[in-house]
């Protein structure tokens, strides 16, 4: 246990060395690049001796799948609660679609989202969650 401490300290270091070094050379971006490894390093509780691309790499399948199970919920409850059939859940998913490929395009954020059904539907969301995963300043 330890030596996991010592190798995470170390680790630690080195990426406030590497960031200190990016930023003096004049090197904005890839100061950048590191600050924000250290900032997702802070956010998770989670020591991983893996960088913050590859635990994105390893996670696409899982927001896949996240991302087709809430689209297969969405559907149930639009059929069963509300009578929706096919033509209208194809609507619903077109919509979906546009929506999630705006966000995708950096046209939007979940911000933009949030206020949208706050103004426009007087719905309060909670936000937590994406406060803590930076998805929300």
């Amino acid at each position: 246990m330890a030596n996991m401490k010592e190798y995470n300290r170390g680790r630690d270091q080195g990426l406030d060395m590497a960031w200190r070094m990016l930023r003096d050379a004049g090197n904005k971006e890839g100061a950048e690049l590191i600050a924000e490894e250290i900032r997702m390093r802070g956010r998770t509780p989670i020591k991983l001796a893996v960088s913050s691309k590859e635990i994105s790499e390893a996670m696409a399948p899982m927001k896949w799948c996240m991302y087709e199970t809430f689209q297969c919920m969405a559907l149930m409850v639009l059929h069963d609660e509300f009578g929706f059939g096919k033509i209208r859940c194809q609507k619903f998913l077109a919509r979906w679609n546009l929506k999630t490929d705006a966000m995708s395009a950096g046209l939007v954020d979940w911000a933009d989202y949030i206020k949208a059904v706050w103004e426009e539907i007087g719905i309060d969301l909670p936000t937590e969650c994406m406060k803590e995963e930076g998805l929300l300043k």
